[in-house]
Parts: structure tokens; C-alpha cells; sequence
């Protein structure tokens, strides 16, 4: 078994592992594994969650108490906002996440950038950025919102230097989730290159595992973390050594692949294999 010598270190899970699991099962599924920091992005078989919550709890407060009764924290809610293409619709449903976030002491919400991998972005979608982006600025002053946002390895910039050019394009850093799995397969980067490049920027972690046989999403197979090809043990050995201080979470992505086992034969899995 794994001994992490960085205390500071968290360990989450996001909710798409589970995609049928409401607030409440979430919560206590987290708790029983010792695995504290909750990412929301689905609950009750909808990525909508803003809805699922406003329908489930008229007064907030007893959503907050369902989560601090287990012991857990809510640290994200996990958005489907991209910066160089959302619309006035997509800018209308951030606005309920940021509420929620909010309701829930989620620190972040996280968004993507857009696009896709390998092509390139438009002058005119690096201006619709550059516009959402003023458009949330202005409206988390103006509304008073806490929750910050968080953009993740994805899509377009899904490589360290995409991510550089995109803070370069918006004239400002972001706050960056580093999914690990898509800065190694996909950009062909090593986890020490991306966190040497990155790492001021990282607040917050996805890992998973994967295999190079064909799966009917992708050219790769997500397998149980620790049996695969994804360096993850050097991944976190990296966060350890360097302190890293914010959540390290499990992002198993069964809302998107049925073929996963269920999320807690994931967690107890990577449990026992000195994870956490």
C-alpha cells in the first residue's frame, strides 16, 4: 500500500461514476469510502443539476445540510459551458450552477474551452471567448457569486501549449483542472512535463486509466485505475512530491461508457490499492 507523505493532498469522485445516485446516495457513498470531496455533474440520470436541485430542495439550506451531515464537501459543479462557442442558452444555465455552487460552498464550476483537438480556433471563436469570459466577470460582481471558474484539459486544449495560448487569447490565466489522462493520450505530454508547465495554474485533478484497444467513443478503453497504461502512480507521486494541496478526483466515466463497472466497486478498487 501507497504512503503519501503530502497530508494535504484531497480525494474525490465525480457523480457521473454514478449516474443514477441523488444528492443524498452521493454523499453517503462518499463518506463510506473516505473519499470526501464530491465533483457534481450528473445526479438523478441528468447532467441538468441545477434543475435536479431546484426541483429536490425549494430551500437550498436542506441541500447543504444533506451534504454537511455525511461529512463531505461539494468542491465542483461540473458544467458542459464552452468558452469559444457557449450562447446566450448556455450562458443561462451557468448562471443556475453559479447559484448552486454557491448554495453548496462549491469553490469551483467547472467549464471547458471548446472546440476540438487538433484543429484549430478561429479568430472569431478566440472572440466569443474573450466575451463569455467579460460576461462572467461582470456578472459574478454584479450577483455577488463566489464560485470561481475552472477551465479542464479538454477538447481543443487539451495540450499544455493549447492551454498557454488560450490564456494568451483571453489576456488572463484561469484557474486550470488538470484531467491527466487527456494532457498524456491524447496531447502525447508526460505528467511531469504538463505539471512542470502548468502547475501554477492547477487547482484541481481528474484521474483514470485506460488501455489502447478501441471503444465505441474512443481509440482507447477506460479500464480500473491502476491496471492499465496511464502512468498514474507516477502522476500522483509527482502531486505528492510537490505538495500539491487541492482534490485528486476519480473521474469514471460510466454516464458515458455503461460498460464501467458501478462507481463503488471503482472506488473500493482503487481503495485497496493504497490510493487513499
Amino acid at each position: 500500500m501507497t504512503t503519501w507523505t503530502n497530508r494535504k493532498m484531497k480525494w474525490g469522485f465525480s457523480s457521473m461514476g454514478a449516474p443514477e445516485m441523488d444528492l443524498e446516495q452521493l454523499t453517503r457513498l462518499a463518506a463510506r469510502l473516505e473519499c470526501p470531496h464530491l465533483e457534481l455533474r450528473t445526479l438523478e440520470g441528468t447532467i441538468d443539476i441545477a434543475s435536479v436541485l431546484d426541483r429536490r430542495y425549494p430551500d437550498p439550506e436542506d441541500a447543504r445540510k444533506a451534504v454537511e451531515a455525511e461529512g463531505v464537501g461539494i468542491v465542483c459543479m461540473n458544467s458542459s459551458f464552452k468558452l469559444t462557442e457557449a450562447d446566450e442558452p448556455a450562458r443561462t444555465s451557468l448562471e443556475g450552477y453559479a447559484r448552486w455552487a454557491d448554495h453548496l460552498g462549491a469553490r469551483y464550476i467547472r467549464i471547458f474551452g471548446g472546440g476540438k483537438w487538433n484543429e484549430p480556433v478561429g479568430e472569431d471563436r478566440w472572440k466569443l471567448a474573450r466575451e463569455n469570459l467579460e460576461w462572467w466577470k461582470k456578472e459574478k460582481a454584479a450577483r455577488g457569486w463566489k464560485a470561481e471558474i475552472i477551465v479542464e484539459t479538454h477538447d481543443a486544449f487539451s495540450g499544455t501549449k493549447e492551454c498557454l495560448e488560450l490564456f494568451d487569447k483571453l489576456g488572463t490565466p484561469l484557474p486550470l483542472l488538470w484531467d491527466t489522462h487527456h494532457t498524456w493520450k491524447l496531447a502525447g505530454e508526460s505528467p511531469g512535463d504538463s505539471w512542470n508547465q502548468l502547475r501554477e495554474h492547477i487547482r484541481h485533478v481528474h484521474i483514470k486509466d485506460s488501455v489502447s484497444k478501441p471503444s465505441d467513443r474512443h481509440p482507447y478503453t477506460y479500464v480500473a485505475l491502476g491496471s492499465g497504461e496511464f502512468p498514474l502512480r507516477e502522476t500522483l507521486r509527482i502531486l505528492d512530491e510537490s505538495g500539491y494541496e487541492g482534490v485528486v478526483s476519480v473521474e469514471w466515466e460510466k454516464l458515458w461508457h455503461p460498460y464501467l463497472a458501478p462507481m463503488e466497486t471503482a472506488l473500493t478498487q482503487a481503495r485497496e490499492a493504497g490510493l487513499w
